[in-house]
């Protein structure tokens, strides 16, 4: 494997320009996006104003505002059963960003969505760690992650309305780079330490990361070294920071719900009070696959996995701004490309890594798999819901496949270049142009009429994507040094 361990000078531009591209795209995007124009953005703001109102975490079954908060132009939020048993910690820090900076009005609610600008910014970074982490060797496939992160159009647009996917999503990439980086180190305290934080912050996310935080337990121990001792003080030191950092939401609502800790057994209760059925797969007698791939009206105008893949791309509002069907294909032709480029990289390398690293990576590499088919599960035994959301903590390993996939089709490192500037350039192209649909398709603006209308905003966002393609085209179309090419056994 090539070994690059010094990052060019290039990439530090690379990486500061996508952190700074993405906070200021993230807050454009609030800033057209009407309120309550994301799925479920009612009900997730109900919640935050709830904690901002009465500073404390409601209760289901006992805390209700009675009269639904209206947001936007078409309905009421869902009453706040819906999620208020969820680990709420997204829910309160939009709370404070409203008490910081708004009045508790039903137009503070663009207030509530301030915190997705910060993740954002650091999502592309966590995903560059994460790469990087993965295969040393290949610095360059990380920065193509990270950028395609960066310009990713759901998630971007996830960050931009008040929900608790987008802290999710990052912590789950901050905890998969984890593995990486404690295995590669041997797991020094430090490292245990930092994993079972980020642990313990994913626990208090939407439950759809949960998976990722259980497999910390193979990944750690698949890459422990030293004997049982060492192994043993390692998972008690990422145990008992998990517990410190996530330990306090758990013991409420094991207070509150005993071991219903989400408070599934009251929300159908009330559900069934209220006469509410959700609709699912099994409630029509359908198998799983004919959930999957049938096309049923009742649920959905697209099979199911036809919708968690284009929302996955990005549809925005409320699933109701899709892109054109050109994007959406010339995405999977780009994923398969990387799919047949990733094995070609594997072969290439196979002895370059230890046993127990190459476990993990295919360990990481299931991880999407695995959310596709507990999301697929969900739909059809509680709540049909074809939402590429949902997928969101599994985007590490997936920007990682793009990454390695597309370098992976040579080995020259001209041609490397080449194909890392066509992808990055093709990803920002994507990104940008999501933007100017959503302005068009919710505000009935061009990009032009923007600009004239919010000078400031409108001129932050072409400077920072005129910087960051820039920042892209320079880091693809500088040379790595001669002793970064040179090809040496991988340390990991």
């Amino acid at each position: 494997m090539t070994i690059d361990k010094s990052p060019l000078w290039s990439e530090r531009v690379l990486l500061a320009a996508l952190a700074i591209f993405s906070a200021v795209n993230v807050y454009c995007w609030i800033r057209v996006l009407p309120l309550g124009e994301g799925p479920d953005e009612q009900s997730h703001y109900e919640v935050v104003l709830f904690e901002a109102v009465f500073r404390a975490i409601p209760e289901v079954g006992v805390d209700d505002f009675g009269a639904r908060v209206r947001l936007g132009a078409d309905g009421y939020s869902s009453p706040l059963y819906t999620y208020s048993a969820q680990p709420g910690l997204s829910y309160i820090l939009s709370a404070a960003a409203i008490e910081l900076l708004g009045d508790r009005s039903p137009e503070s609610a663009i207030y509530a969505r301030g915190p997705g600008i910060v993740w954002a910014a650091l999502m592309p970074l966590a995903v560059f760690w994460g790469v990087a982490r993965m295969y040393p060797g290949c610095r360059r496939a990380a920065a193509l992650s990270a950028t395609v992160a960066a310009f990713w159009p759901q998630l971007t647009f996830v960050f931009s309305y008040t929900n608790n996917d987008g802290l999710t999503a990052l912590a789950a990439a901050a905890l998969i780079a984890s593995w990486f980086a404690g295995a590669r180190s041997g797991w020094r305290t430090r490292d245990a330490l930092a994993t079972g934080c980020l642990v313990g912050l994913l626990l208090l996310g939407k439950p759809n990361g949960f998976p990722i935080a259980v497999m910390t337990a193979p990944a750690m121990l698949l890459t422990l070294r030293g004997g049982i001792t060492k192994g043993f003080a390692r998972c008690a030191a990422a145990v008992g920071s998990a517990m410190a950092v996530a330990g306090w939401w758990w013991l409420i609502a094991f207070q509150r719900y005993g071991l219903d800790l989400m408070a599934e057994g009251r929300a159908d209760a009330i559900r069934r009070s209220l006469g509410v059925e959700w609709a699912c797969g099994r409630t029509y007698g359908l198998s799983m696959l004919e959930t999957a791939i049938g096309r049923y009206p009742r649920f959905y105008a697209k099979t199911w996995l036809h919708g968690t893949l284009t929302s996955g791309i990005g549809e925005f509002g409320k699933l109701t701004i899709p892109l054109s069907g050109t994007v959406y294909r010339l995405v999977g032709a780009v994923s398969v490309a990387a799919l047949v480029g990733a094995a070609l990289f594997a072969w290439r390398n196979r002895s370059s890594e230890s046993a127990q690293m190459k476990l993990l990576q295919l360990l990481v590499l299931t991880l999407l798999p695995l959310e596709l088919c507990l999301s697929l599960y969900r739909s059809w035994a509680f709540d049909f819901q074809a939402q590429g959301r949902y997928l969101f903590p599994a985007l590490l390993p997936y920007f990682a496949l793009l990454g390695i996939g597309l370098a992976g089709w040579t080995q020259r490192e001209d041609l490397r270049r080449a194909v890392g500037l066509v992808a990055s350039l093709l990803f920002a192209m994507i990104g940008l142009h999501a933007f100017a649909v959503t302005l068009l398709e919710a505000n009935r603006l061009s990009l032009v009429e923007f600009v004239v209308a919010s000078p400031l905003a409108g001129g932050l966002w072409i400077a920072c994507s005129a910087l960051a393609v820039v920042a892209l085209v320079v880091h693809w179309v500088t040379r790595s040094p001669a002793s970064a090419d040179r090809a040496t056994p991988d340390p990991g």
